[in-house]
């Protein structure tokens, strides 16, 4: 919903209770919600802190589901830091863990991670292949959620193709503007209008560019986030 504010005092005081219970499980589970507004909000080197603490919890333990799912947010966060390869490796190597897993409602989520690394390596095809798995999976698992992120990550794709396939993605992006709105997923409101805003200044409608990236401007400041 964008309140990270309010939910970072929360997760500080889960931290708390995790770490005086000593208890692994719940401890891992709060190291990856503290790494979540830093993450959503664009500051990826805050949010591989927390996230190599849960890593290094889940290496001493035995947690074989949460540690790959976790994994691929931290493999999609050293990319975003330029951490390319590092990233890349880890979110290939998670996907195909909870794929093996058969963990269904962690696995497409992981695979917009995959995804969104793909992009970043300017491997289009293969980001392509991997989203469009993860809209089948959410749309057959009802994960509205993933679904909606899955429609802003392939307006992304169809945009950076050359050329452009500016009618797949905006329909991708008004799709997934539409589903974020109903679900109040505000950080993913912002995103969706600073890509239509992007598809539509590239595609020479300044003025429709104009206010969406007017808008995404707003929300990004209101929500303290990195653009894009």
């Amino acid at each position: 919903m964008g309140d990270f504010a309010s939910a970072i005092d929360i997760i500080a005081e889960g931290v708390r209770l995790a770490e005086s219970a000593q208890h692994p499980y719940s401890t891992m589970g709060m190291y990856r919600c503290a790494a979540m507004p830093a993450f959503f909000q664009g500051r990826f080197e805050e949010a591989i802190t927390w996230l190599e603490r849960s890593q290094g919890l889940h290496h001493r333990g035995n947690v074989p589901v949460l540690g790959p799912f976790f994994a691929s947010f931290l493999g999609e966060a050293y990319a975003r830091c330029g951490r390319l390869e590092q990233g890349l490796e880890l979110v290939e190597q998670a996907a195909e863990q909870l794929g093996s897993m058969r963990m269904m409602a962690v696995y497409s989520p992981s695979l917009v991670s995959l995804s969104t690394v793909y992009g970043l390596a300017g491997r289009l095809a293969d980001a392509l292949q991997s989203a469009e798995r993860a809209l089948l999976l959410s749309r057959t698992h009802k994960q509205r959620g993933v679904e909606a992120d899955t429609l802003r990550i392939l307006g992304d794709i169809h945009a950076r193709q050359v050329p452009s396939n500016v009618k797949a993605a905006d329909r991708c992006y008004r799709e997934a503007l539409a589903l974020a709105s109903e679900l109040g997923m505000r950080p993913l409101l912002a995103h969706c209008h600073f890509g239509l805003g992007n598809l539509y200044h590239d595609a020479g409608r300044r003025k429709e560019a104009q206010d969406h990236l007017i808008a995404a401007t707003a929300m990004y400041r209101e929500m303290n986030m990195q653009f894009g």
